[in-house]
């Protein structure tokens, strides 16, 4: 692509996104003009009585408490996901430094490394079973 053709793409990237943003705008500001203002004005002109005050300031907290946890879940997938690839180039970089320092070898001791993790969780859920069935 030339210099020139880049250049163009980049102004009629320019040209579309003005576009959109001036009718996004126009719209915008429509719909304020149409329902928003009158709303505010009505509302300000007016006096509340007390159980509009106290449904209000009750919608406003139950929203903020779900935005609380909406927002909570997302941070804790985030953190969940960037845990999971942590541990994954951990164990992937593990099972390359053993691969690459064993030579081409490198199988057999990682299975054996793998049957002797097996084998200690075995004799871990065992020792845990019995110590359950003991107490009774």
């Amino acid at each position: 692509m030339s210099q020139t053709e880049l250049q163009a793409l980049l102004d009629y990237a320019k040209s579309v996104f003005y576009k959109v943003a001036g009718t996004v705008y126009s719209e915008g500001w429509k719909i304020s003009q149409d329902y928003v203002i009158p709303t505010v004005r009505s509302v300000s002109s007016t006096h509340p009585d007390i159980a509009s005050l106290f449904v209000l300031l009750i919608t406003l907290y139950i929203s903020l408490r779900v935005l609380n946890t909406a927002s909570r879940w997302m941070y804790s997938i985030v953190m969940s996901i960037v845990r999971m690839v942590i541990f994954g180039v951990l164990v992937l970089g593990a099972v390359w430094m053993v691969k690459v320092g064993q030579g081409e070898d490198a199988s057999k001791t990682v299975t054996d490394g793998v049957q002797w993790a097996m084998n200690k969780g075995r004799q871990y859920v065992w020792n845990a079973a019995g110590e359950v069935f003991n107490r009774r």
